[in-house]
């Protein structure tokens, strides 16, 4: 597979994580506003947080390695979380070991878990038998 063209589709899962994980934490935030039954300050600047700063929980590509793709989510100005590699001769998505290393037991294809990612990455663990 083209190199640029499986960078595009690399980005588009992170496009795809970061959306995911915006709809699920503001969806978070309006359960606990109705079971509170108001929202408090802390609630209403997370939320603007989320709806305005666009790097905070963003999933993003780190193309500094010599046979993966790292997907990596922003988690605050200077700490970022691991998600996942991606293969560069094959395009197949593997759940990491490390921060350095992919576990190449079992990798899902690239297509399919763009169909069906989540952010938290369920998608990445073996299907329960």
């Amino acid at each position: 597979m083209d190199k640029n063209k499986l960078l595009s589709k690399v980005g588009l899962l992170c496009i795809k994580l970061t959306s995911d994980y915006r709809r699920d934490t503001l969806w978070k935030l309006s359960r606990i506003i109705d079971q509170t039954g108001g929202s408090s300050k802390d609630i209403e600047l997370k939320k603007k947080e989320l709806e305005t700063n666009f790097d905070i929980g963003s999933f993003i590509v780190d193309c500094d390695n010599r046979k993966y793709f790292k997907i990596v989510q922003i988690l605050d100005e200077d700490e970022y979380k691991l998600h996942a590699f991606v293969g560069f001769a094959d395009g197949v998505v593997y759940k990491p070991r490390n921060d350095h290393s992919a576990n190449r037991k079992l990798g899902w294809d690239l297509d399919l878990c763009i169909r069906v990612c989540d952010w938290r990455g369920f998608y990445l663990n073996k299907d329960p038998k």
